[in-house]
């Protein structure tokens, strides 16, 4: 992982602890709603309760956000890395090809073209063993790729999904305020 990378790294391991810990406080202040006595007891609790679930849910959506962030530059990184290595085969696959397309006649007239095709040949029987290692490694390197890509997509829903658990937590606070405040406006008709 670059220099560049480790901040949100960190970012990611403290988002991810934040929101465990504001998930361990929803189910505390759950538990505690549950267990209230009286109606007014029990909408406080359920109030603060999703209070916490909204904190929660903003702390999953820092979480899944650092985490998108990080493997997309594991990604850029990767890229980088694989066209660096992809130019020195492609190079000499070009060369091969350019060669290919020579008419052989041409070859055999051309003494000098000959020799240049018999040590381009030596060349190709020494180097095609380094060659086919190469390209299983950058082949390796480009189902890494993939991987990488595939976790930045299932990044993406996840933090798809907490931005719309958020929405839902935030609509159930705002329900349980309206809530609130028709039970204090009653009671104060009442009184």
């Amino acid at each position: 992982v670059t220099a560049e990378a480790e901040p949100v790294d960190t970012a990611l391991a403290r988002a991810r602890a934040e929101a465990r810990a504001a998930e361990a406080d929803v189910r505390r202040l759950e538990q505690a709603a549950d267990k209230a006595l009286g109606e007014a007891a029990k909408l406080a609790a359920e109030r603060q309760a999703a209070a916490a679930a909204i904190a929660a849910a903003e702390e999953r959506v820092s979480a899944a956000d650092a985490e998108l962030l990080l493997i997309r530059a594991q990604v850029m990184q990767r890229a980088d890395r694989l066209a660096e290595r992809q130019a020195p085969l492609a190079a000499l696959l070009a060369g091969i090809v350019s060669m290919g397309r020579r008419p052989p006649l041409l070859g055999i007239a051309d003494s000098s073209s000959l020799n240049e095709f018999i040590r381009v040949r030596a060349l190709l029987d020494t180097t095609l063993p380094v060659i086919r290692a190469r390209s299983a490694a950058l082949s390796a390197q480009l189902a890494d790729s993939r991987r990488l890509q595939a976790f930045a997509a299932a990044a993406r829903s996840r933090l798809a999904e907490a931005r719309s658990d958020l929405l839902k937590r935030q609509e159930r606070f705002s329900t349980l305020e309206a809530k609130a405040f028709e039970r204090a406006a009653a009671l104060g008709a009442g009184a």
